[in-house]
């Protein structure tokens, strides 16, 4: 065989061997699960509630502290006692004495939360007395106040939906980071009958919503007070807040969504 016949077969042989480990490369590379194409691989991540088990005193062999957190709905206003009639008190007289619930609520009180106003309720006094509470499960409902178009906070716009998100997510995001976090359920404003201004319809065509998204996007746990309480005008003292019966059913319905 002469030179150049060599030299060219050589050539044609390198070239095959390349081919072949550019082949064996590729195959491996496609079949590494660290490989750009498994990084580009769709990730489906969960959405809506998450629905952990409840908290009980079977769960924690210990006393469980609840904290209700909210507006005069959660205060009790219009009950014949609000500090034995309220929501938080006859939720504490139906679940017993290995229960302690706390009610950290003001009236007038508000989530929305805008910058360079101090009416959010994160900071006022009552709320520092919910961190400190050190609750295993933090009910929390606010939305009725914000939702009054007298309030002047606009919640059919998006800035001031905006701002009643703002203030939410401040105050769920605190408790979230407490040294133990408790468990949230975050509830809907119960219904508003008999009233002849657009307040009505402000809390039914936006705050609502609102509210359901909210939960579903944080995943907690949400309670329908608005549903529980729609059509309902017996468990009303007047259009906007409850009776001794209506928080009765408000605690209730609370109960149930707590011990399931």
């Amino acid at each position: 065989m002469n030179k150049p016949t060599f030299q060219f077969l050589a050539a044609i042989l390198a070239v095959i061997l390349c081919a072949g480990l550019i082949s064996c490369g590729s195959k491996q590379t496609s079949d590494n699960p660290d490989s750009l194409e498994s990084e580009d691989k769709e990730q489906t991540m969960p959405s809506g509630p998450i629905n952990y088990p409840p908290v009980t005193y079977e769960s924690l062999g210990r006393t469980v502290r609840i904290t209700c957190i909210g507006d005069s709905l959660t205060w009790g206003d219009k009950a014949s006692d609000p500090a034995a009639k309220s929501y938080p008190a006859q939720l504490q007289d139906m679940l017993g004495s290995h229960y302690s619930v706390s009610n950290c609520s003001k009236r007038g009180a508000v989530a929305t939360k805008m910058a360079g106003s101090a009416m959010c309720f994160c900071y006022e006094s009552e709320w520092n007395d919910a961190m400190k509470s050190e609750p295993d499960v933090a009910v929390i409902m606010f939305g009725t106040n914000d939702a009054n178009p007298y309030q002047h906070f606009d919640i059919d716009t998006e800035r001031g939906k905006q701002n009643y998100l703002a203030g939410m997510k401040y105050m769920i995001s605190e408790l979230q980071n407490l040294e133990s976090p408790p468990k949230i359920y975050l509830c809907t404003s119960p219904w508003i009958y008999d009233r002849a201004d657009n307040f009505k319809s402000s809390l039914e065509n936006y705050m609502i919503p609102m509210q359901h998204e909210l939960a579903s996007e944080l995943g907690l746990e949400l309670i329908d007070i608005f549903s529980a309480t729609k059509d309902h005008p017996e468990y009303y003292a007047e259009g906007l807040h409850l009776n001794d019966d209506g928080y009765r059913h408000l605690a209730e319905v609370v109960k149930e969504a707590l011990m399931t």
